[in-house]
């Protein structure tokens, strides 16, 4: 469904968040409260996972990308889950 939901983002990406799907700083805490992982951690998941879609934020339409953290989308990734290994990064 095109169009804009006020000033804030577009429908589709309304939709989008209806069914579990989030920028990088919802979906890094929707997901980091599923599996009990710390937000950095799910952070970087998601960041090494991509993402499949993006949708227009903001009165400048931005293009700002989505993640899937339903737990349909986890059930399918649980061995990308599981097989994960956080390496934090270094500070200089």
């Amino acid at each position: 469904m095109s169009g804009y939901c006020g000033w804030r983002k577009s429908n589709n990406a309304v939709i989008a968040e209806y069914n579990e799907r989030y920028p990088i700083t919802k979906a890094s805490k929707v997901l980091a409260k599923k599996l009990n992982w710390s937000q950095v951690k799910a952070r970087q998941f998601l960041e090494n996972q991509g993402t499949g879609e993006y949708h227009h934020t903001s009165k400048y339409y931005n293009e700002t990308l989505y993640y899937d953290v339903s737990d349909e989308e986890l059930e399918s990734i649980k061995d990308d889950i599981k097989d994960f290994i956080y390496i934090p990064k270094v500070k200089k």
